[in-house]
């Protein structure tokens, strides 16, 4: 059953950002300006530092402190200096909220649990991250970047959408399959054979392994060396009000990386 719910509050606070985009294979939403140190050489190390550019750079920085891996080392007001690992941790607790049916993960809705029903048909024992990653990510196959924010039943449903899309139905898959989810949107910032990129992008944490754990659907397979997490926000709001968790996402969205580089 399909309700009447799921087609208000039609949202494009995130197609907004859907230009100059990676690629139709890797749905990310939004080309964030990047540019290496001048002293910097080779290929990037599993830890970097870097400088972002925003004027809520005081913001980011009080927001970063809930993961490890992430050390701020400077605050201005328009600008942050920090390092960082691969995947930073989130370091806070499983709360109800992250294990439970809402308005935007609606885990009840007919096409959600015919998807969620599938999966655990196919791996009826343990299931590793990867093995769930790769399930959603051959289930949508329709990358597109024309919509604005669908809801998990909607995107199980079409099989269609971005960055966003992936996130919100990989965090229903692993709630259906009772492991703690949430979607995050953030920054990935990618080293492959050309160069180094950064996008505005949506994964989900799960909670697996008796820790929180990074599952990014949308790039996976992608042919990167190195892919860096860095999170900004987290969809708190998921009932009818969920636009505003999507406005602060677009507002602690960086203007612009530099000054990029291995760290020791």
């Amino acid at each position: 059953m399909i309700s009447c719910k799921k087609h208000v509050l039609p949202l494009v606070l995130l197609s907004c950002f859907a230009t100059d985009t990676y690629g139709q294979s890797d749905p990310s939403f939004a080309n964030v300006a990047i540019s290496l140190s001048e002293d910097h050489e080779g290929a990037l190390g599993e830890r970097i530092s870097l400088t972002l550019s925003s004027n809520s750079a005081q913001k980011i920085a009080q927001t970063l402190t809930q993961w490890s891996g992430i050390e701020v080392q400077h605050v201005a007001k328009d600008a942050l200096t920090l390092t960082m690992v691969l995947r930073p941790e989130y370091q806070g607790e499983v709360i109800k909220q992250y294990t439970s049916a809402s308005f935007v993960i609606d885990l009840d809705e007919d096409s959600t649990t015919q998807f969620t029903a599938a999966f655990a048909t196919q791996y009826t024992g343990p299931f590793s991250v990867e093995e769930a990653e790769k399930y959603v990510s051959e289930y949508i196959d329709d990358t597109t970047y024309i919509h604005g924010f669908n809801f998990a039943s909607t995107v199980a449903r079409e099989k269609s959408g971005d960055c966003t899309e992936f996130a919100v139905l990989t965090t229903a898959l692993m709630r259906a399959l009772g492991k703690p989810g949430r979607v995050v949107f953030g920054t990935v910032i990618i080293e492959d054979e050309v160069g180094v990129t950064a996008y505005g992008h949506a994964w989900t944490e799960v909670w697996h392994d008796n820790k929180w754990q990074v599952m990014d659907a949308a790039l996976y397979g992608l042919d990167a060396n190195k892919r860096f997490y860095l999170p900004g926000s987290v969809i708190d709001n998921e009932g009818p009000g969920y636009g505003m968790s999507l406005a602060t996402g677009t507002i602690l969205m960086p203007v612009k990386f530099y000054d990029v580089k291995s760290a020791s």
